[in-house]
C-alpha cells in the first residue's frame, strides 16, 4: 500500500476555484486533496459588530452589538456560494466535504481520521488569512490542533497560510 502526502483546504471565505492561492497551492503539493468548510455554529449566535483598528490593522469587535456574524441574508448566500463551489468541485472531479461544528475541533478530527487509514504519511493545512482579529484566534487554535493530531497519529504536517 503507497503512502501518500494530503493537502487539507480549509474553506473559509474564499469560496471559489479560479484564482484562489490556497486551493492552487494545494492541488500542486500533494498526491490527495480535500477541501472542507466548517460551519462554526458561532457565526450563527455569537453577535458582532467591527470597527477598525489602526494600532492592529485589523477589525475588533464591539463588545455591545447584538448583530450575528452570519445573519439570514449573509446565511443564504453563504448555502449559495458552498453549493456553488460543491458543484464546481464535482465537476472538476473532487467535491467539497462540508461540516458543522467548530474548526478547531472538526479540522483536527480529519487528520485523526486520515491517520486511521494507514495510507497518509504527511498533511497539509492551506487556507487564506482573513483580516478579522477572532479569525486570527481561530486560526491560531485550528493549527495548533492540527498539529498536536497529526503529531499524535505519527504524522508530518505542514501548515500554508495564504
Amino acid at each position: 500500500m503507497e503512502e501518500r502526502n494530503c493537502s487539507i483546504w480549509w474553506c473559509r471565505r474564499d469560496l471559489r476555484l479560479q484564482d484562489n492561492p490556497a486551493l492552487r497551492a494545494a492541488a500542486e503539493t500533494s498526491q490527495h486533496l480535500l477541501p472542507v468548510y466548517c460551519l462554526d455554529p458561532r457565526d450563527l449566535r455569537e453577535p458582532r459588530h467591527f470597527r477598525a483598528s489602526p494600532a492592529t490593522k485589523s477589525l475588533q469587535p464591539l463588545p455591545h452589538a447584538k448583530i450575528p456574524k452570519l445573519g439570514p441574508w449573509r446565511c443564504r448566500f453563504l448555502l449559495e456560494a458552498l453549493t456553488s463551489l460543491r458543484t464546481g468541485m464535482r465537476a472538476a472531479g473532487s467535491d467539497l466535504m462540508m461540516r458543522t461544528g467548530l474548526p478547531e475541533i472538526e479540522i483536527p478530527s480529519l487528520v485523526q481520521q486520515l491517520a486511521t487509514c494507514g495510507q497518509v504519511k504527511h498533511i497539509e493545512l492551506h487556507f487564506s488569512c482573513d483580516l478579522l482579529s477572532d479569525s486570527a484566534t481561530l486560526e491560531e487554535a485550528v493549527m495548533s490542533e492540527v498539529l498536536a493530531s497529526a503529531t499524535a497519529a505519527g504524522l508530518t504536517c505542514s501548515i500554508h497560510q495564504h
